[in-house]
This record gives structure tokens, sequence and C-alpha cells, in this order.
């Protein structure tokens, strides 16, 4: 039993930390387009770098899930 609930929260753990380094690493490849988009005037890597930036705030403050009961 304690081994399974052990198990469940370093699972649970290590989701939340890839969460959150995939979100900040959107942002980082947004920033970086927003900095080769704007002085040469590309279209495109400003799109991407709007789209990127959109899923680091939906990463962060994304779906928030109901906890199942506790039995």
């Amino acid at each position: 039993m304690a081994c399974e609930k052990v198990a469940r929260e370093k699972e649970s753990f290590v989701k939340v930390i890839t969460r959150i380094l995939l979100s900040f690493a959107c942002l980082f490849a947004a920033i970086a387009c927003y900095t080769f988009g704007i002085p040469a005037g590309g279209i495109l890597f400003l799109f991407l770098g709007f789209m990127l930036e959109g899923l680091f705030w939906f990463g962060l403050f994304g779906q928030k899930r109901q906890k199942a009961p506790i039995r």
C-alpha cells in the first residue's frame, strides 16, 4: 500500500516537472521566434512565436483535473 502511494506521488511529481519544463521551452522558443521575426519582418516567425507563447500559457494555466475522492 505505502509503496503504491509513493509510486503515484513520484509519477505525479514527474508529470508536473515535465509540464513545467515543456512550458518554459515553449516560452523560450517563442522569444527566439519573436527575436528573428521582428527585425526580418518574418510573419511566419511572428505567428510561430504567438502560437508557442499560447502553448506556454496553456501549459502553465491549463485544465485542472478534479482529484479522485480518497477511499
